[in-house]
Order: C-alpha cells, then structure tokens, then sequence
C-alpha cells in the first residue's frame, strides 16, 4: 500500500497501520521475543510514538483537503474561495457556499450556456435558471433553430436582459416570451428575450401510519418538509418524482409507514411522477399538502 500523495489522491497512514510497522521495527532490530501488550514498556512507547504519528498524518491530511472547496472547512474553505474572487456571506453554510462557489466556477466556463447560466444565478435575487439552445435546423422545446432560451425566476429584467446580451454568440438571437431593450457598447439599442417560469402547483395526500414518539405538530412538519425539500430539489425543468419525497416525510419522527399520492389537481389520486417542462417550475405549498395520520 502506498501512502501519501498518490495518483489517486492523499492515502492517510491509519493509526493501527503505524502501530504494526512500530512494532515490526522493533522486532527486527530488538527480537520477535518483545511483548507489545499495552501494558508493557515497549506496548506503551508503540502506543505513545503511533499516536503522534497519526497526528502528523491527520494534519498533512487537512493540508490536502484545504486544498479543495468539496472538503475544506472554516477559513480553508474562505481561502478556497478568495482564489476565484468570492467570500462566504454571514450565516451562509459550508455548504451554500460550496454551491455558490460552482456556480461561480460556471459562470467563467468557455461554454456560452455554462457561462451564461452562471452568470444570472450570480445576479442579485434570481433563485433559478435555465439555459437551452436549439442548434439544430428543426424547432425544439417550442425553441427556434439556432436560438437559445434562457428561463430565469427572479431578478430584474434589466439586469437579465444585460447579461443575455453580454453571452449572445454573434448570429445567435436569443429566445422567450418577454423582450427587453438594452443599449450595447456603441449605444445601439438591441432586443433580449427571455422568459419567466410557470409555477406548477403540485399537490400531495400523505397517509401515515405513526407511533406514540409522533409529535403533536407532526403533520405540519410533514408539510413543510415536503415543502422544503421541494423547493430544494425540484426547480425549473425538473421531473417532480414521487419516490423522492419518503426522505423529508422520514425525517419527522415517529413515522411507521408512508403512502404518497401526488398531482396537478387537488385530492391526487394517482403515484405517477409529473414531468416540468423547460419553461416551468413545480410550486410547493402547505395548502396543497393533505396528511392523513393513522
């Protein structure tokens, strides 16, 4: 086994490893005769030299990982990010800013829809967007050949509009149902479209069967589990999948058995999973949302 830096990455030398290779030095040099029982003088040295030992390789291990915005912490992870020009806000979790800090990384992609895409999830208030071009000779998602479609929730269309035209390949016209004038770096006005999702109401009949530990509010916690994952995990163009949804209703405790039915219309009967397309985005309510405990 190799330790270290590796093709494959930082290999840890893990303490029961150092323990084994202590004593096997040892042996050799002293005699196979050595007792290493933890209690014994040469058990205790082993044990106090293997821990340190072990330290040293915890410590290179975090020099490594600091290295990398998927595992640094604290104010690693803040220097990780300095490296591309951003900075953890107040009371943004590791994990938001791991997913700013690949938006960001997006947003200087080569590629116009990568690019583009990043772009506007960096733009002040906008939760969502979606890019799609059609660069084929036919019409596609109700897209022109050889146009793009840039759908964004949230955010100015001024603002929008600028970073569209800013990504808009020269011969390319940019797509949607609403067109906004801006003036380009010569002072010509140009038209930008783009459009705004539909919200998709989804609505849910939860049946549960729970225990004595269920909660008094456990169906509001339900509700806004499913609320919260939903919003989390199903944006624009997204499939909304019905199997998904065992995990946030799981987490409220007490919960025995789950059955879901979900749909586009109140009282859903049906398990299907209901498909999003490109210029909408599923709607997660409370009042949608109907538990049944037993």
């Amino acid at each position: 086994m190799i330790y270290g830096m590796t093709r494959d990455g930082f290999k840890k030398k893990s303490l029961s490893v150092i323990k084994e290779e202590t004593e096997a030095k040892l042996r050799d040099a002293l005699g196979e005769e050595i007792s290493f029982i933890p209690q014994s003088v040469f058990g205790i040295i082993v044990g106090i030299e293997s821990e340190e030992k072990a330290l040293l390789w915890e410590s290179l291990e975090g020099v490594y990982n600091a290295m990398y915005p998927s595992t640094a912490q604290g104010k690693s992870l803040d220097n990780v990010g300095e490296f591309i020009g951003i900075t953890r806000q107040e009371d943004e979790t590791y994990e938001e800013f791991r997913t700013r800090y690949k938006v960001s990384v997006a947003a200087k992609g080569k590629n116009n829809a990568d690019s583009l895409f990043g772009q506007l999830l960096e733009l002040a208030d906008v939760t969502d967007a979606k890019v799609v071009e059609n660069k084929t000779n036919v019409v596609e998602n109700g897209i022109p050949p050889h146009q793009f479609l840039s759908v964004v929730e949230g955010g100015t269309n001024t603002e929008i509009a600028d970073i569209i035209w800013k990504n808009t390949p020269q011969g390319i016209d940019s797509f949607g149902a609403i067109t906004e004038q801006i003036t380009d770096q010569q002072g010509d006005f140009q038209n930008v479209n783009f459009s705004r999702p539909s919200n998709i109401p989804i609505y849910f009949e939860i049946n549960v069967t729970v225990d004595s530990s269920f909660p008094i509010d456990g169906e509001n916690q339900i509700k806004e589990a499913i609320v919260l994952y939903g919003d989390t995990n199903f944006t624009i163009n997204k499939e909304v999948i019905l199997s998904r949804f065992y995990t946030p209703i799981n987490t409220v405790l007490g919960v025995v058995d789950i059955e879901i039915f979900m749909g586009l219309v109140p009282n859903p009967t049906t398990t299907a999973n209901i498909p999003i397309n490109v210029t909408e985005t599923s709607l997660f309510d409370v009042a949608n949302i109907v538990v049944n405990v037993s």
